[in-house]
C-alpha cells in the first residue's frame, strides 16, 4: 500500500501538481448548483412565495395565505383557459405554464381561495402538517396532479377545491374533516375510488359530480352517518340511497328494500348503468335523481327505470328523470302520471290491484289479499313477493290488509254494475 501511494505521489510531482487527498474523503459530497429564484414576493400577511427556474413554487412563512376572487372562468377538458379576476390575480398566475411543483412549507395554515387555480403543468404538491384549511377553487384545473395526500391537521376543505383535476386518481383525505363540500372533486374523471373519513357527517350531492370513472365509495364501519354497499353510498341505516358512483361497474342495479328515499342526484350521469329497479319500499324520489350530466363528452347510459311503489312521490320537475329513460310502472301509478306529464315513455307492468297478473282486478285478487293477510298475521311473512305486495297495496297506505281487499271488491262491484 505504501508503495502504491508513493507511485501516485511521484506521478503527481512529475506532472507539476502537489498531491491532495481531501476530495477522496468518505464524507465529501458533490452537489449540483441550486436552482435560481426567478420571482418572489408576498402572498399573505406573513407568508412569502418564490419560484425558481426549475419550476418549483414554494410557499413559506407563518399563518394564512391571501384569498383571491374571480367573476367567471372557462375551461375545456378541465384545463382553465380564461379567468376574469375581481382585483389582482395570484402573483404567479402569469407564470403558471412554467410551474411544475408546489411546496407549502411548515408554518403555513391555509391555502387561499383560488391560490393555484389553473396550474395545469403542476405534477407534484406537498402540504405541511401545519395546514388547517384548503380554500375554494384552490387547486381547480390542476390537471397534471395524479395524487394528493391531505394531512390530518386539515379540518376544512372548501367547495370546488379539486374541481377539474382530471388526472387525479389517488386521494387520501384528512381524518379531521367532517364535510365533503359541493363540487369538491367535480370533474375528476380519473378518480376510481374514494375513502370517506370516519368523522365525515355531511356529503354534498355534487361532491363527486362528473367523476365518470368513480366505481366505489368506501365508508369505514365506524362512520356514524354513512355506509356503503357494493360501492354505493347510503345513510347509516340504509333508508336513503344517496349516491351511486357514476362509473359504477354494472349495467343493472336493484335498490335494497330497506331504502325509502332516493336522494338528490343519486344516479346522476351514470355512464355504465342501464337499468335500475326501485322496490315498493321507495316512497320518494328527489330532484335530479335520474338526470344526466356527461362531463367531458361522456353520455349517461340509463335507459330503464322500474318503480314498483304505485304512489311513489316523484319530485315534480322534468329533470328528476331524464327524457331518454323509459319508465316502467303500474297503470294508475304516480310513475305513469309523471311519464305522461313530462312526455316520457311509459311501459305498464300491470294494473294496481291485479295481484294474480291476469290483467283483471276482481274478487279473485281480493281473495288472494285476504289469504296473504291471514298468513302475515300468523307468521309476519305472508304469501306475496315484492311485486305482489306493491300491486296489492290498493289504497297506498304502506300495508296490505283487509282494507285493500275491500276496496278492490268495491271497485269490482262498481264495474260489474256498469
Amino acid at each position: 500500500m505504501k508503495k502504491f501511494i508513493a507511485m501516485i505521489t511521484a506521478a503527481c510531482i512529475i506532472g507539476g501538481a502537489a498531491p491532495t487527498f481531501e476530495s477522496w474523503a468518505p464524507d465529501a459530497v458533490i452537489t449540483a448548483d441550486a436552482a435560481d429564484t426567478v420571482a418572489s414576493g408576498t402572498c399573505g400577511e406573513s407568508v412569502n412565495w418564490s419560484l425558481d427556474d426549475a419550476g418549483n413554487l414554494t410557499i413559506s412563512g407563518e399563518g394564512a395565505m391571501y384569498n383571491w376572487k374571480f367573476s367567471t372562468f372557462t375551461s375545456k377538458d378541465g384545463v382553465i383557459d380564461v379567468v376574469n379576476f375581481e382585483g389582482d390575480p395570484m402573483p404567479w398566475f402569469e407564470q403558471r405554464s412554467s410551474i411544475k411543483s408546489i411546496v407549502i412549507e411548515d408554518g403555513v395554515t391555509s391555502v387561499g381561495d383560488l391560490a393555484f387555480l389553473g396550474l395545469g403543468e403542476v405534477t407534484d404538491i406537498s402540504l405541511p402538517d401545519s395546514l388547517l384549511t384548503i380554500g375554494e377553487y384552490s387547486f381547480t384545473g390542476c390537471v397534471g396532479i395524479t395524487s394528493i395526500d391531505i394531512p390530518d391537521s386539515v379540518t376544512r376543505i372548501r367547495s370546488d377545491a379539486f374541481r377539474y383535476c382530471t388526472g387525479l386518481s389517488d386521494v387520501r383525505l384528512s381524518e379531521s374533516i367532517t364535510t365533503l363540500t359541493a363540487s369538491l372533486f367535480e370533474g375528476c374523471t380519473s378518480l376510481e375510488t374514494i375513502t370517506v373519513p370516519v368523522a365525515v357527517s355531511k356529503i354534498s350531492y355534487s361532491a363527486f359530480k362528473g367523476c365518470s370513472s368513480l366505481k366505489t365509495i368506501v365508508i369505514p364501519e365506524d362512520n356514524a352517518s354513512f355506509t356503503s354497499r357494493d360501492g354505493v353510498l347510503f345513510n347509516k341505516d340504509m333508508t336513503a340511497l344517496l349516491r351511486c358512483p357514476e362509473g359504477w361497474n354494472g349495467t343493472e342495479y336493484t335498490v335494497p328494500d330497506t331504502v325509502t328515499s332516493i336522494g338528490e342526484a343519486a344516479f346522476y350521469s351514470c355512464v355504465v348503468l342501464e337499468e335500475v329497479t326501485l322496490p315498493s319500499s321507495v316512497k320518494s324520489i328527489s330532484i335530479d335523481a335520474f338526470n344526466e350530466y356527461g362531463f367531458n363528452g361522456s353520455e349517461a347510459s340509463l335507459k330503464a327505470l322500474t318503480i314498483l311503489a304505485p304512489s311513489c312521490d316523484i319530485y315534480d320537475v322534468g329533470n328528476t328523470i331524464t327524457d331518454n329513460v323509459c319508465i316502467y310502472g303500474y297503470i294508475g301509478s304516480t310513475a305513469q302520471e309523471y311519464a305522461e306529464n313530462y312526455e316520457r315513455t311509459f311501459v305498464s307492468i300491470g294494473e294496481l290491484g291485479d295481484v294474480n297478473g291476469d290483467t283483471y282486478v276482481d274478487s279473485s285478487d281480493a281473495a288472494l289479499i285476504l289469504r296473504h293477510y291471514a298468513a302475515y298475521q300468523a307468521d309476519s311473512v305472508g304469501t306475496f313477493n315484492e311485486a305482489q305486495l306493491a300491486v296489492a297495496d290498493y289504497n297506498s297506505d304502506g300495508s296490505v290488509d283487509s282494507s285493500d281487499a275491500a276496496m278492490i271488491l268495491k271497485y269490482y262491484a262498481e264495474n260489474q254494475a256498469k
